[in-house]
């Protein structure tokens, strides 16, 4: 049976209680992932005294291991964790990576941004 547009507008029915883990998990990883991103080039010349062309680099890698560690991932996740084993594990990796790059970013950046790649996958 299909339904109408203005069916599917009225709809007062419950939503599955999957959709919210989706839309939660999604939400909070999208604000950090998205709000760590428009700072970090910024954050890697002003505060790691790192060269402009070079932080440009490590920024480029970081969003092509972040799109890379979306499909494996999705295969792990897929093929051995399940959906709530991978949103706990992948959160649990972004709030890790969260935690570390608060501590002390100087010394320990590159292990933060790779827990945020990893959880990426996962998510």
């Amino acid at each position: 049976m299909q339904q109408t547009l203005a069916e599917i507008q009225d709809f007062k029915g419950k939503y599955p209680k999957q959709l919210w883990y989706l839309f939660f998990s999604e939400m909070w990883e999208r604000f950090c992932f998205y709000g760590m991103r428009g700072m970090l080039t910024v954050f890697m010349v002003s505060e790691l005294f790192m060269k402009e062309d070079v932080a440009n680099l490590q920024y480029g890698a970081t969003q092509a291991f972040v799109y890379a560690f979306t499909f494996i991932g999705g295969l792990f996740a897929d093929k051995i964790l399940g959906f709530r084993k991978s949103l706990f594990w992948g959160g649990l990796l972004m709030i890790t990576g969260s935690c570390i790059l608060a501590f002390n970013p100087h010394e320990f950046f590159f292990l933060g941004i790779s827990f945020y790649d990893y959880r990426n996958g996962l998510l």
